[in-house]
């Protein structure tokens, strides 16, 4: 009895200990809040000491005013948070989790609207809140309209409004309603600001300056566990949608539109080589110069105070506790995966994720022990697997790879592409590659995609990368499957003119650190690392590895010099042909001047003769009238003069 009443105590303590904290939502609950429900369902956030109570809009209160009303915490907004700022607004920006906005316009298919400058006079549902679709409303200044050009129409918020004919366009996300309405049997198009130019940030993480200056680690644990959260939410969509479906679903979607919403939104929120979150400052501005040009705002001041700063790593107490146990960590890499990794004449370890590697070294004080005794990926990998070397420094996130290894957040996205012969030309799919010979190396990722959904494709294994180029160039086989980066780097630097790159995959390589899988502690704070990397930083690694160096070749002087007298010669025959041309003009200009001075004077000759002959006409037509007067006059005179006449004749 003592026992659990010790027990109960120790649990109320344990809960009043943590600290309370609320966080505001902009819509009713649904897989777009999904990192959130993670972080708190999976506890994460209770790790961090947080009692997280998430608030949805379903009183329509906007999540800046409950944040400024000190109702909740913390709030998720729209881009239009930077006008906020520019007002004066005491904001702090955490992370951007879309950074492209799911919003757009919606119109059926059979409408025939191509664009947003079809849309003049047509009928267009908006929301209320202006600053909501304002790269919507910049769209239309970029075609000359605005919403007087527009039948604007109150939100119904039904997708199926544009079934029933009651409108022509609605501001929709482009993860929910095109779903809804595909159901339905209606073929939808979007049109998307993106395509105009206005690519605006998206459900956008924000605290205020207090909440940051006076609970600085409350606020970066929030951050931390809220990021943890949205990376396992987008690495299991579908045990994501499934906790939602349960937990959080007040519209009462179904469990495949939640799986739909997800999939979408997990390509807006990570893109290619950007970190999860991150903000630019230079993208902000851009953003701003947008509301300027609407007139919102009149000036635009400096980003950086508005961001919130975590390059600082909070470790808590058992992470700091796990680093001082193990001060040497044993790494397996790849000795032949240029610009990603490899090792270079002198023996060192260089390249993308060696460069990632540093920079975890340098911020948590461990020293990385690179393992140069097996030349081969698929023994290194094999290493990890068996917890003879403690981690991969980079490595591509595959489903099976799952089961044995702890990844940590990627590092590195880029696209898998088919190489073949320069004469064969663009391939759609990877289909038209069965039954050909197509190049992977052991233990990559591009295997292990081949074989389980392309099987009628014949893989054959080459060792490293510049060797599965070098079997197409040879042609010994009839293409390669490779990371675009790599695929570029390698021909460049070895020369390799008889190949190209005629296609794109549908996969991607997701590279991220690699852990045994008893190394769970590793990989989070491996996140929290990735996680505070400037945006400078990310440039100075990318770029380093990414830009393609210039070659000294020699100069072929005689090309030159024959390049420059051909362009001379065509200059003077561009030169004579503009001249002769110039004397054509103008001599076509003199005679149409003069055939236009004849005219002037035949015409004025012509003017003048309708004149003497409209004259004489007016003239007879008097003389007709005279005449016709004199006539009546007589007529009148005659009778008269009868009468006397006969008068007289009888006197």
């Amino acid at each position: 009895m003592k026992k659990l009443l010790l027990l109960t105590l120790f649990c109320i303590t344990l809960a009043w200990s943590k600290e309370s904290v609320t966080l505001q939502l902009p819509w009713l609950h649904q897989f777009q809040f999904a990192g959130y429900y993670v972080a708190k369902e999976k506890g994460y956030y209770s790790d961090a000491g947080l009692d997280v109570t998430i608030l949805d809009a379903n009183k329509k209160e906007a999540s800046l005013k409950s944040v400024l009303d000190g109702k909740a915490h913390y709030g998720v907004g729209h881009s239009s948070l930077i006008v906020n700022y520019i007002n004066g607004v005491p904001l702090v920006l955490m992370a951007a989790i879309y950074q492209s906005s799911p919003m757009v316009l919606l119109t059926r298919k059979d409408a025939s609207i191509a664009g947003a400058k079809d849309l003049k006079n047509r009928r267009v549902m908006l929301t209320n809140d202006m600053m909501q679709w304002a790269e919507i409303q910049a769209m239309f200044r970029s075609v000359s309209l605005s919403t007087h050009d527009l039948k604007v129409q109150s939100h119904s918020f039904d997708p199926m409004s544009l079934a029933r004919g009651e409108t022509d366009a609605m501001v929709a996300y482009v993860s929910n309603e095109p779903y809804i309405l595909q159901k339905a049997g209606i073929e939808t198009h979007t049109i998307n600001p993106k395509e105009y130019g206005f690519d605006y940030y998206s459900d956008i993480l924000f605290t205020t300056k207090e909440e940051v200056a006076f609970h600085p680690e409350r606020t970066e644990a929030f951050y931390d566990a809220s990021i943890r959260g949205w990376l396992w939410a987008f690495d299991h969509i579908e045990e994501t949608a499934e906790l939602i479906y349960r937990n959080y679903n007040p519209q009462h979607k179904s469990l495949d539109a939640l799986i739909y919403e997800g999939k979408v939104l997990k390509e807006l929120a990570l893109l290619p080589n950007t970190t999860f979150g991150s903000i630019d400052p230079v993208r902000l501005e851009m953003i701003a110069q947008g509301y300027r040009l609407m007139g919102v705002v009149k000036s635009i001041p400096p980003f950086g105070p508005l961001l919130y700063k975590h390059d600082r790593l909070h470790l808590t107490d058992q992470e700091r506790a796990w680093l001082r146990e193990h001060p040497v960590i044993r790494v397996g890499i790849d000795h032949n995966w240029p610009p990603i990794e490899s090792v270079d004449d002198k023996g060192r370890h260089v390249g993308i994720s060696a460069s990632y590697l540093a920079l975890l070294e340098k911020r948590l004080g461990v020293r990385f022990e690179v393992d140069y005794s097996r030349k081969l990926w698929s023994d290194s990998l094999r290493a990890v697997k068996n917890k003879e070397m403690d981690m991969l420094s980079g490595a591509a996130i595959t489903e099976k790879r799952h089961e044995s290894l702890v990844f940590s957040r990627p590092f590195l996205k880029q696209s898998m592409v088919i190489v073949t012969n320069s004469r064969v030309g663009y391939i759609n799919d990877l289909n038209d590659l069965s039954g050909k010979k197509v190049t992977v190396v052991r233990s990559y990722a591009s295997e292990e995609f081949l074989r389980e959904h392309y099987p009628k494709i014949i893989p054959v294994l080459a060792d490293t990368s510049l060797e599965a180029l070098q079997k197409v160039a040879s042609g010994e086989v009839y293409a390669c499957v490779e990371g675009l980066s790599v695929v570029s780097y390698l021909i460049e630097r070895h020369n390799l003119k008889n190949i190209k790159v005629v296609g794109e995959t549908p996969f991607r390589y997701q590279l991220a650190f690699a852990f045994r899988n008893d190394w769970g502690m590793l990989a989070t704070i491996s996140d929290k690392v990735l996680a505070s990397i400037t945006p400078q930083e990310y440039e100075e690694i990318h770029g380093r590895w990414l830009v393609m160096e210039q070659h000294d070749t020699p100069i072929n002087y005689r090309l030159v010099w024959g390049i420059a007298g051909f362009m001379a010669l065509l200059f003077l025959l561009v030169a004579y042909k503009n001249r002769r041309l110039d004397v054509l003009v103008r001599q076509r200009t003199s005679e149409l001047e003069t055939f236009n001075q004849r005219l002037q004077e035949e015409i004025e000759k012509a003017v003048e003769k309708n004149r003497k002959q409209e004259k004489l006409l007016i003239q007879q037509a008097k003389m007709a009238e005279i005449g016709s007067m004199l006539e009546s006059i007589a007529h009148q005179w005659r009778q008269p003069l009868n009468i006397l006449g006969l008068s007289m004749t009888r006197l």
